[in-house]
């Protein structure tokens, strides 16, 4: 009976340690591979990318919205000193802007016309560094990871739409801060 006890506690502590490693690698590890992977495709390091209108032969994600434009920023902390600059021009449509960090977590987003963002210029920072040294109205996200993506999304269902937001997009700034 003891010899059973030890083996059922033995199989359902590797059956806990492999979940906990599971639920704490996977999301890091699907991360880094979609960094490099962006990397390969040309998007760069703290700038926003416009991705191609998405169509059947741009879809490299399962079932983007062929209704949204999407731009990328990714960023990384250890790369950059002090805070990350976000600006976005305007829509007058749908549009948000949302943070992830390394292991997947959408830990902020802001959006219109859900709710009304405070400003379309927003700092990014490192996990409570430099916080206090920032003195400015625009909102302060704090990332909790040194590495991440900004995703924006623009309502554009029509070819013109996205034109515009093309356009538009050339103001988008996503890049080290710059106290003037």
């Amino acid at each position: 009976m003891k010899r059973v006890f030890v083996t059922l506690l033995i199989f359902f502590s590797a059956v806990i340690a492999g979940h906990l490693a599971a639920i704490n690698l996977i999301p890091a590890l699907i991360m880094s591979k979609a960094m490099q992977k962006m990397e390969a495709r040309g998007i760069g390091l703290h700038d926003f990318t416009l991705a191609p209108q998405t169509t059947p032969q741009t879809q490299s994600v399962v079932r983007p919205s062929p209704d949204l434009a999407y731009s990328i920023c990714r960023y990384d902390f250890s790369k950059l000193d002090g805070a990350l600059e976000i600006n976005s021009s305007n829509w007058s449509d749908y549009w948000s802007i949302s943070f992830f960090d390394a292991n997947t977590n959408n830990f902020k987003r802001f959006s219109y016309p859900e709710e009304n963002p405070p400003s379309t210029s927003i700092l990014l920072v490192r996990d409570g560094t430099g916080q206090g040294a920032i003195e400015n109205e625009r909102p302060v996200v704090v990332s909790p990871s040194d590495k991440g993506l900004i995703l924006m999304r623009r309502l554009a269902p029509s070819v013109e739409a996205y034109q515009q937001v093309k356009k538009l997009s050339m103001g988008d700034k996503c890049g080290p801060f710059q106290r003037q």
